[in-house]
């Protein structure tokens, strides 16, 4: 199904950065990828999430975490060990917890624990800091930038990201936004149970739910918008089973799909 470009009158392009390098899928768990998350704003509403990012970040995390220690059979390890502390984290922290924890608090959380256990000396503040430094500067996927190029004359852009600021400032200097909304900033992540910031976005620009369609790649992006009423659809690069009751409205492997969905010439993308 495409949505009708002649119906799309005054259009505003949002972009959604995936938070923290972190997809929470059902029970959460490190995403190997983190990506982008659009909205446009128009006579029909659409909220695309687009991945972004295409290198593996997590070799070059763990490269700087463990110094003259690393090796990427260690790596892989500290990468899994963490994956299991974060879940438990995320739950403490994020769902459970009245306060709110920037990405890099909860990171340091986890490495609290992570470290002894892997024997690594580093201190967790700092080991938070390198991943933040890492998600800032992480390589986009090839059809990103001809995606962006395509849609960028017709949308002014904005970011929406469950991120810290310095985790995305960045790519401030990569595209231009209309706005931004971070997590740290509206203190809410998108599919917390005390706020997200799908309200917050659609509190500025006062849209009506159902007139959005959200892309993205986790089931934080799929339940968390479905829960304000927005249709969504699922980026699947990588041909995965959706495994989860809550089911997208859509399913794309690529930004060339997406683009369609959105009603932009495939053709100005590749």
């Amino acid at each position: 199904m495409e949505f009708n470009k002649s119906n799309l009158m005054k259009i505003y392009f949002y972009f959604f950065i995936l938070y923290m390098v972190v997809n929470i899928v059902n029970e959460y768990s490190i995403s190997e990828v983190m990506g982008v998350h659009a909205l446009i704003v128009s006579g029909i509403w659409m909220v695309v999430s687009i991945i972004l990012y295409f290198a593996v970040i997590r070799h070059e995390v763990f490269r700087k975490i463990l110094g003259t220690s690393y090796n990427e059979t260690y790596a892989e390890e500290c990468w899994e060990d963490a994956n299991i502390i974060l879940a438990k984290c995320l739950k403490e922290y994020v769902t459970r917890s009245n306060i709110f924890y920037s990405v890099k608090e909860i990171f340091e959380k986890c490495y609290q624990e992570l470290f002894p256990r892997k024997g690594i000396k580093l201190d967790p503040q700092k080991g938070a800091g390198i991943l933040a430094y890492e998600h800032g500067y992480s390589v986009s996927y090839p059809d990103t930038e001809g995606f962006f190029n395509a849609v960028n004359p017709f949308y002014p852009v904005c970011l929406v990201s469950d991120a810290d600021y310095d985790m995305v400032s960045p790519l401030f200097d990569r595209f231009h936004f209309d706005k931004v909304f971070v997590s740290e900033g509206y203190q809410c992540y998108k599919h917390s149970c005390k706020g997200s910031l799908f309200h917050n976005v659609l509190t500025n620009y006062k849209v009506n739910p159902n007139q959005i369609i959200h892309i993205g790649d986790s089931y934080a992006d799929i339940a968390g918008a479905k829960r304000f009423g927005i249709k969504t659809c699922w980026l699947n690069r990588d041909k995965r089973v959706w495994p989860y009751d809550i089911k997208p409205d859509y399913t794309v492997s690529s930004l060339i799909e997406a683009a369609q969905i959105i009603g932009i010439d495939v053709e100005n993308i590749v």
